[in-house]
């Protein structure tokens, strides 16, 4: 049997991290409670074993047409821990991006994890 094939068995190559996106339909605002819910067990399991293998980091989206959803932060987006719109300067330059947002966000080392 191959390692991947075990179901205690994680990829060295599995890679996961936490996404601040708006919702409007039933369906995108269940997967952004799931989402609440996810981000905050996270925080808890990261105070009580620092060594469990998730890490906190900034989240950045940037979009060049972003959607009225974005725009209006439909849903419960804007409640992520940190979130703040980037400002024109903060802006990656020649890509056209025209909107940006920075959050805090989690990211496990799956293997660890």
């Amino acid at each position: 049997m191959k390692n991947d094939e075990i179901i205690h068995y994680t990829s060295p190559w599995a890679g996961a991290h936490g996404r601040c996106m708006p919702a409007e339909t039933p369906e995108e605002l269940q997967y952004s409670s799931f989402s609440k819910i996810t981000d905050e067990v996270l925080r808890c399991q990261i105070l009580e074993d620092p060594e469990c293998g998730v890490e906190f980091t900034d989240g950045y989206d940037f979009l060049a047409n972003p959607s009225d959803a974005y725009r209006q932060l439909k849903g419960v987006c804007s409640e992520a821990p940190g979130f703040i719109f980037l400002g024109q300067d903060e802006l990656p330059k020649g890509m056209g991006i025209t909107f940006g947002t920075r959050y805090r966000t989690w990211c496990p080392n799956s293997p660890v994890y």
